[in-house]
Formats: structure tokens, C-alpha cells, sequence
């Protein structure tokens, strides 16, 4: 079912990923249904963020996922795990390589920069607070927990639809070793993948995870527009007609790390330190018109109306490559410089001590066109530019009694302070009303972007405790509280063409 749904988008990965699939089900049926003396194989998760129990006396809907079930089915990013959940959808907003996951029927499905998924992302205790970057590469990963279900009591912020959890490896200590893997697929398709693990000592140890990938693209530019109508604009730009010049878009050019230095200098205190770091060069990704023919709607009285065949083959972008949008020139960038540091500290036999310190800073640039239309005619061009830094402190203290109740405990912070503007070119609008009379000048036809700004600081603390009382060896009761306050402030500046920044109105802008 999922490959049906993502064959369009994925289709040279789905391949490898059935294959993997049919593999798979009667591994997994054998050990869903365990012969007689046979025993489960133990799983063990941290969905009470207390010491590391077994998934099948954790009292929570969790579904833990190994790293050889991660690497089995050869996955592209952390949506791809998702089919081993059920209730869980990977959903991604079209246009941008975003992670609108939904649990349950509860998820966000909009790109808006403020808006926080209810579906909480987290990295090694790192919150990732938008959706953007949130559906990371499957780099040097141990374990994946999908936590279904609200999780407000322990997890992160506002996670009403689940969580969730992903684990990297941590270096490993008196241990070298080197491992390369490679992949080579459809469409000029690459990729590189190495980890390199350094004793430094006996108690200290290096760790690097790297990747590469590079592709084509699997959509074809290759929409076509016209005859188009005379709205009181006449343009020799434009054109009657139009097509796309039937290349490869949508493409990828990647490198993303992770550089990990850990150090325990007793048996009692481990500390890890980590730098994370994503250099995302892709394609823009095109978009598909998908307005019927001779139909009331808007883009068919202008002439540009859904193409015929497969929807790979009629994808779309202007690559429209103007100072504002550079959508051929730098696509779709994104850079990340995550900084983390997490501390284990057992006080006694009894208490164990947890801290956390992270900052993440994501830039990123996001030139598409939303309208599936090829140029150069961009009836609506965006791109969406935005800074964003996130400070994230967390502590807590869990307890391992031998007596038939256990609880944990902590406080928890983040600052995530944000930039965001966004300059749209809507060529529709000038092609429905009459630009000259409008601006005096012709030449602003499909050259006027409007450009929008805001700025939002965020700062969130919270309180929590869990607990979970044994009454017998099957049974047991569990009771959580947390206390949340959050502050945003906002400030924006009304939307205005580009020539009137100024407060004028400058036409040679």
C-alpha cells in the first residue's frame, strides 16, 4: 500500500524497497507467531525515558524499529520507516521534502514556518521544532521508536498525535573500524555512505557517519501551456504557447554528517558530544497542473489547462532564475549546524541522572513553482527564505528501585528564534488585470514579486513527572503530569511589491 502511493514520487527506490518487502513477510510472520518452546526475541525501547525496558511489558503503543530492519528495506529518509507502524502516514507537503506525518489521523499538513507538527520529531532528546528538516536521512541509525498516541507527560512539546523517537549510534569505546556502502539506481542516481569508528584510549572513542547523494530527477519538464488569452497584456515574452524543454528535474545533491566525540571517564558518567551538519543543493521540485480541461476554473479560462499522460512525464518548473528566486541556479538549499551534548550520569544504583544541551541552526532557501506551469510565464513563483535558531536544555533524573514503584522526573526548555520572508511572483494577476494601466509600464508584466516578512520568537518551559506503580507481575498502573508554558512573539510587515521596499515606488528597481 505505501509503495502504491509513493510510486510517483519514489519509484526507483520503491523497487528496491518491494523487493525487500516480499523478502521480509515470512521472516516477519515467524517471528509475529513464534513456535512452540520458541521464544520473542527481547526489544528493548526508552518510551518511559527511564531505563531501557522490553517492548512487550512497555505499557505504551510504541513500535520499535532495529537498525537491521532499518537497513533492510533500504530506505531514503526517516518517512520511509514509517511502513513498519500501523496508523502512521508519511506525508509530505507538495513542493518541499518535508515530514507531515500524521499518527492516527492527527498530523499538520501545511508548510507554514510557525506551524509545529503534532507529530514531535526527536534526535538523540533534540526536539526538532518544524517540519522542514525534520524528516532526516537514515545515517548511522540505531533504533527508530513510533510512539503512538498523545505523549505530552514525557516527550517534547506539543506531541498530541505521538512521537517520534530516533537514536544514532554513539562511538564506540576500544573499538576501530570502517565501513562503506553505495548505491547506484535509476535516473543517475548516487550514493555514498561511510562510518568510521576511532578508540581514543580506553575510555574515550570518535565517531563520523557521512553520505553523499546525487540524482537527475525522475520528473520530466515537460508541460505545455497556450493558446493563451489576451487579458490586456500584450508580451512578446510570453507567448501564445509554451512547453518545458523536457529535462530531468527534481534532482538531488547532498552531503549530510555527523562527527561524534564520546568520553567516559568512570563507569558511572558518560559523556557524548555531537556535531551535526546537512548541505542540501537540490533541484527545486516541480509541480503538476492538475486543472480539468474545459472546466470554470481560473488557470483553464487563461489557457493553461492539465496536461495529458503521466504525471512524471508533464511535471513542471519555470526555473525562473531572477535575483528573488535563482530557482535554476541554487534550487532548493538547505544548511544545518547542529551542536549536542548529552550527558548519563548514575548517582547510585538507584538514580540515574540526565542532561541535555542542543542549538540547531537552519538556513534555508526555497524557490518552487506551485502551479505546475513551465516558464516563462510564472502564473505563481515563491521563494520561501528563513533563519531559524534553536536552543534546547533539558535535565531529568529517573529511578530504578527494586521496589514495585519507579517514576522520573525533569525540566525542560527551548528558544527557537525565527526569520522568514517570501517573494511571490504572481503572474496571474497581471494576466487578469491590465498591468500597464496599473503600473504605467508594461514591462512589469510577470516582473513585479511581492515580498512578505515576519519574525517569530519562541520560548517554551515545562515541567513534568511520570510514574508507574507494579501491582502485580501483569499488572501495573501509570500516572504523568506537565506543566507547559509557552510565549511566541510575532512581527510582520504587510506584503508589498518589490519596487515599493523603499516606502516609494521605484520602477527601475
Amino acid at each position: 500500500m505505501m509503495t502504491f502511493r509513493r510510486t510517483q514520487q519514489y519509484r526507483n527506490w520503491q523497487r528496491l524497497k518491494a523487493a525487500a518487502l516480499i523478502g521480509l513477510t515470512p521472516t516477519l510472520a515467524m517471528t509475529g507467531l513464534p513456535a512452540q518452546g520458541q521464544q520473542l526475541e527481547e526489544i528493548l525501547v526508552t518510551a518511559t525515558r527511564r531505563a531501557e525496558t522490553d517492548v512487550q511489558t512497555t505499557p505504551v503503543a510504541v513500535t520499535p524499529v532495529t537498525s537491521q530492519e532499518i537497513e533492510r528495506i533500504i530506505p531514503r529518509d526517516l518517512g520511509d520507516i514509517l511502513i513498519y507502524a500501523p496508523n502512521v502516514i508519511d506525508g509530505k507537503q507538495p513542493g518541499f521534502k518535508s515530514a507531515n506525518f500524521a499518527i492516527r489521523g492527527v498530523g499538520q499538513n501545511g508548510i507554514i514556518l510557525y506551524f509545529e507538527n503534532q507529530v514531535g520529531v526527536t534526535v538523540d532528546d533534540f526536539v526538532i521544532p518544524h517540519i522542514q528538516t525534520a524528516n532526516i536521512e537514515m545515517l548511522d541509525i540505531a533504533s527508530v521508536e513510533i510512539l503512538r498516541g498523545p505523549q505530552g507527560t514525557l516527550f517534547g512539546k506539543n506531541t498530541t498525535g505521538g512521537v517520534i523517537n530516533v537514536k544514532t549510534n554513539r562511538p564506540e569505546l576500544e573499538a576501530n573500524s570502517v565501513s562503506l556502502a553505495g548505491q547506484i539506481a535509476e535516473y543517475d542516481t548516487y550514493e555514498v555512505k561511510g562510518i568510521g569508528n576511532f578508540a581514543l584510549g580506553d575510555s574515550a572513542a570518535f565517531r563520523v557517519a557521512a553520505m553523499w547523494r546525487e540524482s537527475d530527477g525522475f520528473y520530466e519538464n515537460g508541460a505545455e501551456y497556450g493558446p493563451v488569452g489576451d487579458f490586456g497584456v500584450n508580451n512578446p515574452d510570453v507567448g501564445a504557447t509554451g512547453k518545458g524543454n523536457g529535462d530531468n528535474v527534481g534532482g538531488d545533491e547532498l552531503f549530510s554528517g555527523r562527527f561524534k566525540f564520546r568520553w567516559q571517564p568512570t563507569d558511572d558518567l558518560d559523556i557524548n558530544f555531537a556535531y551535526e551538519m546537512v548541505r542540501d543543493e537540490g533541484e527545486a521540485p516541480p509541480s503538476v497542473n492538475g486543472t480539468p480541461r474545459d472546466s470554470g476554473y481560473l488557470w483553464n479560462a487563461l489557457g493553461f489547462t492539465a496536461d495529458r499522460g503521466d504525471q512524471v512525464d508533464v511535471a513542471a518548473t519555470t526555473l525562473r532564475d531572477d535575483v528573488l528566486l535563482e530557482m535554476d541556479k541554487r534550487g532548493h538549499e538547505i544548511d544545518v549546524d547542529g551542536y549536542y551534548l548529552n550527558v548519563d550520569w548514575a548517582l547510585s544504583d538507584s538514580y540515574n541522572l540526565v542532561g541535555f544541551a542542543g542549538y540547531r541552526e537552519t538556513d534555508s532557501w526555497l524557490p518552487s513553482t506551485y502551479t505546475g506551469e513551465v516558464g516563462p510565464v510564472s502564473l505563481f513563483d515563491a521563494n520561501r527564505q528563513d533563519e531559524r535558531e534553536t536552543t534546547q536544555l533539558e535535565l531529568r533524573i529517573n529511578s530504578n528501585l527494586d521496589g514495585a514503584f519507579n517514576w522520573t522526573g525533569g525540566v525542560f526548555y527551548q528558544e527557537d528564534d525565527t526569520v522568514f520572508t517570501v517573494a511571490q511572483v504572481l503572474g496571474f494577476v497581471d494576466m487578469t488585470l491590465d498591468s500597464a494601466a496599473l503600473f504605467g509600464d508594461p514591462r512589469f508584466f510577470n516582473n513585479n514579486p511581492q515580498v512578505l516578512s515576519n519574525a517569530q520568537d519562541a520560548e517554551s518551559w515545562a515541567v513534568y513527572a511520570d510514574g508507574t506503580l507494579d501491582l502485580t507481575d501483569r499488572w501495573s498502573i501509570g500516572a504523568g503530569i506537565r506543566y507547559t508554558d509557552e510565549e511566541k512573539d510575532w512581527t510582520g510587515r504587510n506584503q508589498v511589491f518589490v519596487q515599493a521596499l523603499t516606502g516609494g515606488f521605484d520602477p527601475n528597481f
